[in-house]
């Protein structure tokens, strides 16, 4: 039997992507935790499996789900039209569900409508939900966390600012009450009681202090025009006086898929249906996408909302490869692909440099997850699913160890 020099022995073990992975996974940042792992080809051949059909909880790796799911159902090119109406009685929007209307779009249509002040404002909303199913309450404040309505401005969100010691929220308020008082916490903000409290110094200078939680987006958004009445059941059987085209489809997936945008995955979660919907709707949908057209095992994913951040969405990592390779063959895979982060490009940035790789992060406490395409080192294209949950270390040392991951993952020869 002849032997291997040490020097070349050691060359082909480091080669050997199977045994890295598994030296990788086996780390004691890992350890009590639970790690799900799966490398495959385009085909669906497993190059690489660690608890592959696990269910875990998959973060912002959901927005890959809900970007599939949309495509399905919209077209690349497909932008929501808002509508209004001038009535005898004021003002009737009737909204698709459109997260990329600004406040300076909507305060353009209100002057284009010349409305006199205090005009009655009733909405027809496709959807109006609020917050989702098993979003936790710490977050609500956030704009990252708004409450999700087809009508709304801003993403849900507007901004708190200091100038010279005094604060104030822009463009404008909404109705929220600032109160600076004396003491040493430095912001506690309600958005359902809409008062914001802010204790302590504040800097000199002009600088963004935070950015918040709408109250209320569809009634804040309402304001601009007039004075929120209420829904509307149907609009007015006549041509609109005014219709604001929003983004296309392909515009807000990237806007919302390279940056992690929660906002804009439940809205196009929701939007999706192309009708007036619900939670449960979209959840019962998405579920019979995944089961009965990507052929997913209804074992293996729990849908609950469209962006990640409820924890009771559950996912294997052999169910986001299949996905993955299942929209690899769709006519709109361009769209998805590009849409998707890179390295140098959203959440990506400062990550996997050199590495021709296309994907999703993904973000909670003691949940990391990374998922996409990656292009081995023969020119060949992979689909790989790194999920960890429940490790005590934080997250930027679970995402070096991914990033190493990806690495030897390159060395799959197919």
């Amino acid at each position: 039997m002849s032997l291997l020099p040490i020097g070349l022995l050691a060359l082909t073990q480091a080669a050997d992507p199977t045994a890295t992975l598994n030296e990788i996974f086996s780390r004691p940042e890992f350890k009590g935790g639970l790690i799900a792992a799966q490398v495959t080809t385009l085909d669906g051949r497993v190059l690489y499996r660690l608890n592959d059909h696990q269910r875990v909880v998959p973060a912002s790796n959901q927005k890959l789900i809900t970007a599939a799911f949309c495509l399905q159902n919209l077209p690349p090119t497909y932008q929501p039209e808002t509508r209004f109406w001038r009535t005898e009685t004021g003002l009737t929007i009737d909204s698709p569900g459109d997260p990329s209307l600004s406040y300076n779009s909507l305060l353009s249509a209100a002057n284009q409508l010349k409305l006199a002040p205090g005009t009655a404002v009733r909405l027809r909303e496709a959807y109006a939900p609020g917050v989702p199913i098993g979003w936790e309450l710490d977050d609500l404040p956030n704009r990252y966390a708004a409450k999700v309505t087809a009508f709304t401005v801003d993403r849900g969100g507007f901004e708190l600012w200091d100038q010279e010691g005094r604060l104030s929220l822009r463009p404008r308020s909404y109705g929220v009450e600032i109160r600076q008082i004396p003491g040493s916490t430095p912001l506690k903000y309600d958005p359902f009681r809409r008062t914001l409290i802010f204790s302590g110094p504040v800097p000199t200078g002009t600088k963004l202090v935070d950015t918040l939680a709408l109250p209320q987006p569809d009634e804040n958004a309402a304001s601009i025009f007039g004075q929120y009445a209420g829904p509307v059941e149907f609009p007015p059987a006549r041509p609109a006086e005014l219709v604001i085209k929003g983004r296309p489809v392909s515009e807000i997936l990237a806007r919302c898929l390279q940056p992690s945008d929660n906002q804009l995955a439940e809205h196009l979660l929701l939007m999706s249906l192309r009708q007036t919907t619900d939670y449960p709707a979209a959840q019962t949908a998405v579920q019979k996408f995944l089961t009965e057209t990507v052929k997913i095992p209804a074992d293996e994913v729990r849908v609950l909302d469209g962006s990640g951040m409820s924890r009771h969405n559950l996912v294997t990592v052999n169910a986001l490869c299949s996905l993955l390779a299942w929209e690899a063959k769709q006519p709109n895979f361009n769209v998805f692909r590009d849409a998707l982060a890179s390295p140098g490009i959203g959440t990506l940035a400062g990550r996997l440099d050199g590495i021709a790789f296309a994907g999703k992060t993904g973000s909670l406490d003691a949940v990391a997850a990374l998922s996409g395409y990656l292009q081995t080192s023969d020119g060949r294209q992979v689909v790989i699913s790194f999920i960890s949950n429940h490790h005590l270390v934080g997250n930027s040392v679970i995402r070096q160890r991914f990033d190493e991951a990806v690495r030897a993952a390159r060395a799959f020869r197919q």
